[in-house]
């Protein structure tokens, strides 16, 4: 995460403007940064503590000549995190699912598969129905994570607590989120038996979106009990409550002349509350 993913972040979290959000950081770390200068210390509760650490001259061997050295004094910063922070960086879980450049762990549902080429993986022709999943059956709270561009047709969808069941109609059931240049908008839809409701979650595509489909854009899907969370580069742009699917598979849909080209993709556990 960078500056600008932050910015994002925040804004998507607070409701305010990236521009008065990008201030309002400026001004943390203005103010975070005089206190260093002046040799304070700076403590946010539940995050840690920035400190100025000062270490004597001392006497040392030059690694090089193994001559004797005067090491000056020295002034650094240090961070020390909180224990709410230690501990939630320890509940994180490696990937359940990471897609390593090849088809391994990939199961072909409809259409003609997927093939690998430069480290992407694309769907074998693009011109089919294409459902593919990965996964367990048992998977209920996750966070499926995307980097996908357009190379052409209209859109590409994002498969959550699927089913994994094989063929057309009857097809797979569970979630689809879907990037629909169609409709210009973001959408979620239920799938039962391979057939599509129609959208029950609508967003218009944010025109940064919209403009560049055809770069890579990160998508994160995140769902745990009822809730959905749906981010794309950093920012919120689908949070709602819905119950009707509980565990299942994630998966990749392309549909009549969409080419999507996925560069990354990998599902990460949540684990149940302490």
């Amino acid at each position: 995460m960078n500056k600008t993913d932050l910015v994002n972040a925040v804004a998507a979290r607070t409701g305010f403007t990236k521009k008065d959000t990008g201030h309002a950081i400026d001004a943390m770390i203005g103010a975070i940064s005089l206190a260093m200068k002046n040799g304070d210390s700076v403590t946010l509760a539940g995050f840690g503590t920035f400190k100025v650490t000062t270490r004597a001259a001392r006497a040392g061997v030059n690694p090089r000549t193994r001559e004797k050295m005067d090491i000056p004094a020295r002034t650094s910063l240090r961070f020390h995190a909180a224990k709410a922070l230690r501990d939630l960086v320890a509940l994180i879980e490696p990937p359940a699912f990471v897609y390593d450049g090849t088809a391994s762990g990939i199961m072909v549902l409809c259409g003609q598969g997927v093939t690998v080429s430069d480290g992407s993986l694309r769907f074998r022709n693009p011109d089919d129905e294409n459902r593919v999943v990965f996964g367990q059956l048992s998977w209920t709270d996750y966070v499926v994570h995307v980097t996908a561009a357009l190379a052409a047709g209209n859109g590409y969808g994002i498969y959550y607590r699927a089913d994994g069941k094989a063929g057309f109609t009857p097809g797979i059931t569970g979630y689809c989120f879907q990037f629909d240049r169609g409709l210009g908008r973001l959408v979620v839809r239920k799938v039962t038996d391979g057939s599509e409701s129609e959208p029950f979650q609508s967003v218009p595509m944010p025109e940064p979106v919209a403009a560049a489909l055809s770069s890579p854009h990160e998508i994160s899907v995140a769902v745990e009990g009822s809730h959905h969370v749906i981010s794309i580069d950093g920012a919120v742009v689908l949070d709602f409550y819905d119950d009707t699917f509980r565990s299942g598979m994630a998966g990749l849909r392309g549909w009549n002349g969409c080419d999507p080209v996925f560069g990354a993709v990998s599902v990460t556990l949540i684990p149940p509350a302490p």
